[in-house]
């Protein structure tokens, strides 16, 4: 297995770039308030990052991405297991999608047990908003995310998560999923605080700039720098 797999994400305030290591963070929540900006270009800052640094047999990926418009410049990638998700794909999209990738957790999981060194190639889920599968059947959708989040990572499955909205009622047990989360500008400091577990994302001041923040309740601002 791959036991690093960096992605830039931006650049810091003091000038360098800020590189998350997915091997080491396991899954990444990114939130944002609705209609605020930001958000898509760090996901599209994480796809060039992956597959600048990875081929199509080194890295796997999953996009996701309810509206059919965000992302598509990616839409001929190698690294797709299968082409971009979106709304209209109504075999594939909502609960199905999500469960696709639970059954190849469970698939790698069941190779693992019968060949222990088994190395897997490393797949990267992307949705670029969770809010949709909320509609459709917000529970079921979360026990798919808590079983991606709890045992992808074991089998070289990483998911990157990013959602708009941010009431109690669509974010209920998804923060803890996520020891990582990235937030864009919070409207109050309780926002920041649901969004990302403590205050500061209330003090940003552009759209482009966000606080990361891992198990080490350290926040780094950043500048998104999603530039093609």
């Amino acid at each position: 297995m791959n036991n690093h797999i960096p992605v830039n994400l931006g650049i810091k305030s003091d000038g360098a770039p800020l590189i998350c290591d997915l091997y080491t963070e396991k899954n990444i929540l990114i939130t944002q308030n609705t209609g605020a900006a930001g958000g898509v270009d760090l996901l599209d800052s994480v796809i060039e990052s992956l597959t600048t640094k990875f081929n199509a047999q080194q890295c796997q990926m999953v996009i996701i991405s309810p509206n059919g418009v965000d992302h598509t410049k990616w839409q001929a990638l190698p690294h797709l297991v299968h082409p971009i998700i979106t709304l209209a794909d109504k075999k594939d999209w909502n609960i199905n999608s999500l469960k696709q990738q639970v059954q190849e957790i469970k698939n790698r999981h069941s190779i693992l047990r019968q060949k222990s060194n088994t190395q897997f190639i490393p797949r990267i889920i992307i949705i670029s908003e969770f809010y949709p599968f909320t509609t459709y059947d917000k529970y079921v959708a979360q026990k798919h995310i808590e079983s991606i989040t709890k045992y992808g990572p074991d089998v070289n499955v990483y998911l990157v998560l990013r959602t708009v909205h941010i009431s109690e009622k669509t974010f209920t047990d998804i923060q803890k999923l996520f020891p990582t989360r990235i937030a864009f500008r919070a409207v109050s400091k309780s926002d920041s605080i649901h969004m990302l577990g403590i205050d500061g994302a209330e003090h940003l001041a552009t759209y482009d700039t966000a606080l990361f923040c891992n198990k080490t309740n350290t926040p780094v601002k950043f500048k998104v720098n999603f530039t093609i």
